[in-house]
């Protein structure tokens, strides 16, 4: 995802590109609610944004930015374990009916998002790439090589 989202800012199609693993974080500082970690890890990578405490807050803040946020790992937890603050289905929910920011999202697992049920009021875009041919991966492998 990294790769993608570097090509995406180079290019300049959005006014940030972020990427946080949201679980991670919250291992760490448990109290911290999910905006207010999106937030964090915005503010810190130089989005011009005021510090948030809730979902609202963060909605308000992003309501006219053109970013690109990717979430990684958004099944790490157990939804039945967070208090709703902390539930990130919910958060992105929000973000995605009230901003226009574009974002990302991948699942540790390859269970289905059943277990998120705000995940399922979100209309699904899916890409799927071609696959790369033998020399496009031995160009890869190369260029992994040599770093």
């Amino acid at each position: 995802m990294n790769r993608t989202f570097e090509y995406l800012w180079e290019r300049h199609v959005f006014e940030g590109v972020f990427v946080i693993d949201v679980y991670k974080t919250l291992r760490e500082k448990p109290m911290m609610s999910v905006a207010e970690i999106i937030c964090d890890h915005l503010r810190g990578g130089g989005a011009n944004i005021k510090g948030c405490r809730n979902t609202s807050d963060f909605v308000y803040e992003l309501r006219n930015r053109k970013y690109l946020i990717g979430i990684e790992n958004i099944d790490s937890f157990s939804l039945n374990d967070l208090p709703r603050g902390q539930r990130v289905d919910e958060c992105i929910l929000q973000i995605h009916q009230e901003t226009k920011v574009h974002l990302v999202a991948t699942m540790g697992s390859t269970i289905r998002n059943e277990h998120m049920p705000s995940l399922q009021k979100i209309p699904r875009n899916t890409m799927k790439l071609k696959q790369m041919t033998n020399t496009e991966i031995m160009k890869i492998f190369v260029s992994h090589i040599k770093n």
